[in-house]
């Protein structure tokens, strides 16, 4: 749908030309955050998206705080989606359970490396034994 959308290209062709020219070549950290929306057909529900997320990371997540702070319409949209789940989540909620994925994403990795070496300590045993 992005292709039926001279908006949306418009909006990605800034994102390309901004990120290189001002987000990651500057020396001072920065980010660049673009949602937008095009509604190609209410009728049928087609809605072209764009969704930017440059630079750095910490300097993007204090941008969407301060959204979150200052604009009341945005804030009220990110409360809205999360009621809309229908368990009635709080961003700190959301924020917990991000935090509780991490870990347990951090914990499966440690557990495929810690597999890995042990598969690989056992294959050059094997290899050793039978040289012997």
């Amino acid at each position: 749908m992005r292709q039926e959308s001279e908006f949306i290209k418009r909006i990605e062709d800034f994102a390309r030309y901004m990120g290189p020219e001002y987000v990651t070549g500057s020396e001072n950290p920065r980010s660049l955050c673009i949602i937008a929306a095009d509604c190609l057909d209410a009728k049928r529900g087609l809605i072209a998206m764009a969704h930017v997320l440059l630079g750095n990371n910490h300097v993007g997540r204090c941008a969407l705080r301060s959204m979150m702070n200052d604009q009341k319409v945005f804030s009220a949209q990110v409360h809205e989606l999360c009621n809309e789940d229908g368990e009635n989540r709080s961003v700190d909620d959301l924020d917990k359970e991000i935090a509780s994925k991490r870990g347990k994403m951090k914990r499966s990795a440690f557990s495929a490396v810690m597999v890995a070496a042990w598969s690989a300590v056992l294959v050059v045993l094997q290899v050793v034994g039978t040289q012997n």
